[in-house]
C-alpha cells in the first residue's frame, strides 16, 4: 500500500513540475536579437561597451516591461549582440531604447532604437530611429537658441525683438508689434496753409 502511495506522490510531483515549466515558458518575454558590426570613423572595427537603457512600457502584445538598463561589451571584430524586448508599437507612444556607445578610443555617441518583433536577428540600420524623442527634441531646440544667442552676442548684435521672432524661446510667445498711430487730423480752428500749384514746363 505504501509503495503505491509513493508512486502516486511522485506522479503528482511530476505533473506539477510540467505545469510550472509551461507557465514560466508562457510568461517569458519574447525578445529580438540585435546584432551588427560597429566600426570607427576610420573604418576599423571598434571596441568598447554600449549602455542600453529604456523606460517602462507595454509591448504591442500586451507584455509589461519595467524600466532598466544593460551594458553590452563589443566583442572582437566590433561584433555587437544584444537581446531586447520589442518596443515597436509599444505604449506609451515614443518609447525608445537609448544606446550610448563608449568606444575604447574615447569616442562617445548616442542612438535611439525602435526594436521590431522578429524571430531572426536584425541589424542596427533597422532599429536606429531618425525621430528624436520629445524630451530630446526640446533640449535640441533650447541648445539651438543658446547657440544663436552666443553667436549674435559675439558678432556685436545682441538679441532684439526681430531675433526673438526668428528664434523664440521654447514656450515663449512671439512679441507683438504695436499698431501704427493714426494720422494726425487737422482741427477746423487751424486753417491749413494752401500749397501753391505746381508749375509744369512745356516745350
Amino acid at each position: 500500500m505504501m509503495h503505491w502511495k509513493r508512486k502516486g506522490w511522485m506522479l503528482v510531483g511530476m505533473l506539477l513540475a510540467v505545469v510550472t515549466v509551461s507557465a514560466v515558458a508562457q510568461s517569458a518575454i519574447a525578445t529580438t536579437t540585435v546584432t551588427d558590426t560597429v566600426y570607427r570613423a576610420d573604418g576599423t572595427a571598434a571596441g568598447g561597451t554600449v549602455l542600453v537603457s529604456w523606460p517602462a512600457f507595454s509591448s504591442a502584445t500586451g507584455q509589461t516591461i519595467s524600466s532598466g538598463s544593460t551594458s553590452v561589451t563589443i566583442a572582437a571584430g566590433g561584433l555587437l549582440t544584444v537581446q531586447l524586448a520589442p518596443n515597436a508599437g509599444a505604449t506609451p507612444i515614443g518609447s525608445y531604447y537609448t544606446a550610448v556607445y563608449h568606444l575604447d578610443d574615447g569616442t562617445v555617441s548616442r542612438e535611439f532604437w525602435v526594436v521590431p518583433s522578429s524571430s531572426t536577428p536584425v541589424h542596427l540600420n533597422i532599429v536606429k530611429s531618425v525621430v528624436l524623442p520629445t524630451s530630446v527634441a526640446m533640449q535640441t531646440v533650447s541648445k539651438s537658441y543658446v547657440d544663436t544667442a552666443i553667436a549674435t552676442a559675439i558678432s556685436g548684435h545682441p538679441l532684439d525683438s526681430s531675433t526673438l521672432t526668428a528664434h523664440p524661446l521654447p514656450g515663449s510667445k512671439t512679441p507683438q508689434r504695436s499698431p501704427p498711430a493714426p494720422a494726425a487730423l487737422h482741427s477746423p480752428s487751424q486753417p491749413q496753409t494752401p500749397h501753391p500749384p505746381t508749375k509744369h514746363s512745356f516745350p
